[in-house]
């Protein structure tokens, strides 16, 4: 049987982590979690499960949230965040009364620490500290991640939270039972939908650039080559049966054929692409490269002026 038991998804905002998350959730030995990181948040504003009901009336999340309240004496759907888990930023649906100003500052610094330790030479960077709130984190993931194995009857869960330094973290505590996905898209397409949303050019194409730039050498500097997979999500989109053989190879599963139907069995995924988790009964799988007709002009070129190098670094030409 296989030892790997975590599957940690890393990626730029819109690279398609959501849609590879409920591919791999469509095997029966895989929970797809979706950004798991926000499960308090989506608990706290009552928001939907990618199953269609609210994420603490969902008959699979309730019996993880059962499973708490036996073991721990905490009840998550009346204290959300009771068990936290990582810093977390949202930008959709945002929770005020916990993400203050004050939380936002915190969050900050924490992420100046942990960025400053991962710089460090190797050595002293597994000597020095991870911040108390993060390590206790890291604990409480990896002890909801364990409850979701035994109540799901999964043997490996999928967490798309995109966090490189939560990835690290993970891997540091887990070593061999953790793999980790890094999942690029041409930034060409991350720059088009995130200037479809009023986003500015200069952070549209930010940051991807400084996800990226940072993640990249960090992960490959630490992450064992054989637990780190780099996934082009135009190879999934447009080679799914292919690409999805080289994923279950590299988590030491079988190919289950019907991964490949988006709309068969449930994904009970927190946060993420609200489109892609709640109509994937209609969309199926498609490959966006809209940015190949809509990407002209001013706009092609301040992309390349300001993100060609980086993206033909990631492989796009």
């Amino acid at each position: 049987m296989s030892e790997v038991r975590y599957c940690y998804i890393c990626s730029a905002a819109r690279s398609g982590s959501t849609f590879c998350d409920m591919l791999l959730g469509g095997h029966s030995q895989l929970a797809s979690l979706g950004e798991f990181s926000f499960l308090g948040k989506d608990i706290a504003l009552d928001e939907l499960c990618g199953c269609g009901t609210p994420v603490k009336e969902c008959s699979e999340w309730a019996k993880v949230i059962d499973r708490v309240y036996q073991e721990k004496s905490l009840e998550l759907r009346q204290q959300p965040y009771a068990l936290p888990l990582w810093d977390t930023k949202a930008r959709r649906n945002v929770d005020f009364q916990q993400q203050t100003p004050q939380y936002l500052l915190i969050r900050k610094l924490r992420s100046l620490w942990m960025r400053m330790r991962f710089y460090m030479p190797t050595q002293v960077a597994r000597h020095t500290p991870i911040p108390a709130k993060l390590r206790q984190g890291i604990s409480n993931t990896l002890y909801l991640y364990d409850i979701v194995r035994d109540e799901w009857n999964s043997q490996i869960v999928v967490d798309s939270s995109k966090q490189a330094y939560q990835a690290l973290s993970l891997y540091e505590k887990c070593g061999s039972s953790m793999r980790i996905i890094l999942l690029t898209r041409d930034g060409r397409g991350v720059y088009l939908s995130r200037r479809s949303k009023g986003i500015s050019r200069q952070l549209s194409v930010g940051k991807w650039k400084h996800y990226y730039l940072h993640a990249l050498p960090l992960l490959r500097r630490y992450i064992h080559p054989d637990h780190i997979y780099m996934l082009k999500y135009e190879d999934l989109a447009s080679q799914p049966e292919t690409t999805l053989r080289r994923l279950c190879q590299f988590l030491e599963i079988n190919f289950e054929k019907h991964m490949l139907d988006l709309a068969a069995g449930s994904r009970h995924i927190v946060n993420g692409n609200y489109n892609a988790k709640m109509n994937r009964n209609s969309r199926g799988i498609q490959l966006d490269e809209r940015w190949k007709l809509d990407l002209t002009g001013d706009e092609l070129a301040y992309f390349m002026r300001h993100g060609g190098t980086l993206n033909r670094q990631l492989g796009y030409n």
